[in-house]
């Protein structure tokens, strides 16, 4: 039987419905043809130029990413450019792209609920109100560590589970932190939300020199993750859950973790 892209697809929809969208995004069908033939998704963070040749060297038909490759518009396809190449790999291989994003972020079980399991966090709800969901659909989680720990453990903690080389802070680490908020990728905005509910620290990514200004005078440490880490462990979630429902419905369809993703961003001790 030929389960086709499309199919795939319906399963992501199902899982992180596209209404749950923030306004401003663009998740969905990047590049393709729905009805392709499917017999080897890979599931990654980011479409490159990397792992889009990995694709076409491999028998990969489908790539899911969270990020979406065509997020802003483009005004002309020039081949020769970065951007260019990826979509001539693509397309000269018969690759269908495919993003769930902020909609990933928000729905249950996606990036933020992925983040709390990896930092084995309890008591987990909701950090701030989804644009276009429901009552019960958030942005980002609270929870609770596992035990009080002081706020220099804490940060030790995040870095040690999230398997990061370096980490960043601002705050009072002697404090003592137990509750804490979460936003994988970019939610520095959300500090506010995070003081309010009580958290002790917020973790996020790419904060910025005055927002971090911000959270110290407001008496709430904010670690920051990283783009990269605080959000690339919803691929293997979502690879696994694949293979799950792939298997509950007999499909011969193999799926693999992005082997060549890692942050852009390198460090010199």
């Amino acid at each position: 039987m030929s389960i086709e892209a499309k199919q795939i697809i319906n399963i992501m929809n199902a899982w992180a419905p596209q209404s749950l969208a923030e306004s401003w995004d663009h998740p969905g069908l990047q590049i393709g043809n729905v009805h392709t033939p499917v017999k080897k998704v890979l599931v990654a963070l980011d479409l490159t130029a990397e792992n889009a040749s990995y694709a076409a060297d491999n028998g990969v038909n489908l790539i899911i990413s969270h990020h979406p490759f065509l997020f802003r518009s483009l005004h002309e396809i020039d081949l020769g450019t970065y951007r260019g190449k990826i979509i001539e790999t693509l397309i000269r291989s018969s690759i269908v792209s495919f993003a769930a994003h902020t909609n990933l972020d928000i729905a249950r079980g996606g990036v933020n609920d992925v983040l709390a399991e990896k930092l084995s966090l309890s008591d987990v709800s909701g950090l701030a109100p989804a644009e276009n969901g429901s009552d019960a659909d958030s942005l980002g989680r609270t929870g609770m560590l596992p035990r009080v720990m002081s706020g220099k453990e804490a940060v030790s903690y995040i870095r040690e589970k999230l398997e990061m080389p370096v980490i960043r802070y601002s705050g009072d680490i002697n404090k003592n932190v137990k509750k804490i908020a979460i936003l994988g990728g970019a939610g520095s905005e959300y500090i506010h939300d995070a003081k309010r509910l009580g958290a002790d620290l917020f973790l996020t990514g790419d904060l910025k020199y005055h927002e971090a200004q911000e959270a110290y005078a407001s008496d709430i440490i904010v670690v920051d993750g990283g783009h990269f880490y605080t959000e690339h462990p919803v691929v293997q979630n979502l690879a696994n859950r694949l293979r799950q429902s792939f298997e509950e419905k007999s499909w011969d369809i193999e799926v693999v973790e992005d082997p060549v993703a890692r942050d852009v961003f390198s460090y010199i001790g």
